[in-house]
């Protein structure tokens, strides 16, 4: 039985879709949904890696993860959102095992150089 779905967002549409589908296959269950942001872990400048401010870093988590969050809520879903540091998919990884997910849900395409 389905009681967990992690969804991966990073702040493009894909990712947002994905979780709207994520709660499509959850509600059925009664499933709850957790969200998962990691935020960009470095910021290059010119001359290589620059100086990174963690606290801006979250609140951009926060600014991708909060919309989706209150439409899934609005839409009846059990939701907890989180915003973690760290590689995506490492990230996704480890909540995928701490909070014991039956399923993972991300989208196709995000938002690195890849089309």
């Amino acid at each position: 039985m389905l009681e967990r779905v992690l969804v991966g967002l990073d702040g493009s549409p894909t990712a947002a879709a994905a979780a709207r589908y994520a709660l499509d296959l959850a509600k059925p269950h009664g499933a709850k949904l957790l969200v998962v942001v990691p935020p960009a872990p470095m910021v290059q400048d010119f001359y290589g890696v620059g100086a990174v401010d963690l606290g801006r870093l979250e609140e951009a988590g926060w600014a991708q993860v909060r919309p989706v969050e209150e439409e899934l809520r609005a839409r009846g879903a059990d939701v907890e959102a989180s915003v973690r540091f760290g590689a995506p998919a490492e990230v996704l990884a480890r909540a995928s095992v701490e909070w014991d997910a039956n399923l993972v849900v991300v989208g196709s395409r995000g938002q690195g150089l890849v089309r």
